[in-house]
């Protein structure tokens, strides 16, 4: 492959590079906004004052809409029981997508050299 050959290979290589570059970052600007609402809403549940509100507000359509107190109140404890688990699989979730990404990172970096 001649000089001349090689510089257009690579030129074509940066323009795909550039489109695919391109359509991941759209892709990322897209995805952004849901992604920063669930870490809001995650986050949020770390706030105690937050998450006692939620449960206040839970509870209080419980009984609102004709629920047993003791039984909304029970109701209550499983919500914050669950937004308290799901805070703790946050780092189980998570800990694998980035132990793949270094992977996928690890590798190309390798095909490049």
């Amino acid at each position: 492959m001649s000089e001349k050959e090689k510089r257009i290979k690579e030129e074509e290589d940066i323009e795909e590079l550039k489109e695919v570059f391109g359509a991941i970052s759209a892709f990322l600007k897209d995805l952004a906004p849901t992604i920063s609402e669930i870490m809001s809403s995650i986050i949020g549940s770390l706030d105690g004052a937050k998450l006692g509100e939620e449960a206040g507000k839970f509870y209080k359509g419980l009984v609102d809409a004709g629920i047993d107190p003791k039984e909304a109140t029970r109701l209550t404890e499983k919500f914050v029981e669950q937004k308290l688990a799901i805070i703790q699989l946050l780092p189980q979730i998570i800990k694998p997508k980035l132990m793949k990404n270094k992977e996928i990172i690890r590798k190309e970096r390798e095909n490049e050299e």
